[in-house]
């Protein structure tokens, strides 16, 4: 899991500490002295048998009674200091949530404030002794910096904070690394799903809508990092432009797309052929006949030293 550092949401998500820092609630097991009263019953009982004495009896009764109040007394009082203790640590977890939180995003009230002045205001707001977050702060960092559960983000920010200037440059550019493979990964799929879009328009000849598709498509798409992918799409996009009589937009687009595909592919690569052809029809309806006949016959040349003179090209140029 990685937050994006840009996000402003991102830094209130990573003052919130992840759960998984935070120790399981303990189960305590119940430990009322029941057992008391079996063995008052007990002495009870004896008594009756051996005919002791009513006196000695009662002695013996009321010394089993106040050992079953004191320790039933003594249980209660350990209950409370439990549940205060553990609502102490709620307190002191909730206290540095908050006092992490980025200064763009706390309460107007605390806009202005210093450090130590926001630190002292959740202090008196959760009832806790004065230190006490700066005292626990460097505990509750130190978990969440060797915690492999949170994301690298949570943990390079609490490793900034205690000083481990070292691992906080590792951990935040593994998130910076994780976030840049990601991205690139979230833009392939939009640029695709865009250019499919404006495929189907295309086999609807509805190519206006898929003009405006493919356009979306190709924006997505880096050149420096995937120039043979972007010909793909501008490539389609030409035919869409030139069926639609837009055939000066088309050749422009089509010479670009010849010049990344020669770069990257080769000159007779059967991209490079088929582009070349396309272009040959875009200066067509330009009326610019002679032009593109001199391409057209070029680009049938080089099909038949490619694949041979009695190899139809025809096929291979109406794609």
């Amino acid at each position: 899991m990685t937050t994006n550092p840009s996000d402003p949401s991102s830094d209130a998500q990573a003052a919130t500490a992840p759960a998984a820092t935070e120790p399981p609630p303990v189960k305590r097991k119940s430990s009322k002295p029941w057992w008391l009263l079996l063995v008052l019953g007990v002495i009870l009982l004896v008594g009756y048998l051996t005919e002791m004495r009513a006196r000695e009896i009662f002695i013996a009764a009321l010394g089993v009674a106040v050992t079953f109040v004191g320790s039933t007394l003594q249980h209660k009082d350990d209950e409370r200091r439990h549940r205060e203790h553990q609502e102490e640590l709620r307190n002191i977890k909730e206290a540095i949530r908050e006092a992490r939180t980025p200064p763009a995003l706390r309460p107007p009230e605390a806009q202005g404030m210093t450090e130590q002045q926001w630190q002292e205001s959740l202090e008196k707001k959760y009832g806790l002794p004065a230190g006490k977050i700066a005292e626990e702060l460097p505990v509750f960092l130190q978990k969440i910096k060797g915690n492999h559960t949170a994301s690298l983000w949570e943990r390079a920010k609490a490793a900034k904070e205690l000083g481990y200037f070292d691992e906080a440059e590792k951990l935040f550019l593994g998130n910076a690394a994780e976030l840049e493979q990601e991205q690139k990964q979230r833009l392939a799929i939009i640029a695709e799903s865009y250019e499919n879009a404006g495929r189907s328009s295309q086999s609807l000849r509805h190519h206006d809508v898929a003009i405006v598709h493919l356009q979306k498509a190709a924006q997505y798409i880096d050149q420096n990092q995937a120039p043979v992918r972007l010909a793909e799409i501008l490539y389609t996009l030409a035919q869409c432009l030139d069926s639609t009589g837009r055939c000066g937009e088309a050749e422009a687009i089509l010479r670009h797309v010849i010049t990344l595909q020669e770069e990257n592919l080769g000159t007779t690569h059967p991209s490079v052929l088929c582009s070349r052809n396309v272009l040959a029809n875009a200066m067509a309806g330009q009326g610019k006949l002679g032009e593109a006949e001199i391409e057209s016959r070029s680009t049938l040349k080089s099909c038949e030293d490619i694949l041979g003179e009695y190899t139809s090209c025809y096929s291979l140029l109406s794609s």
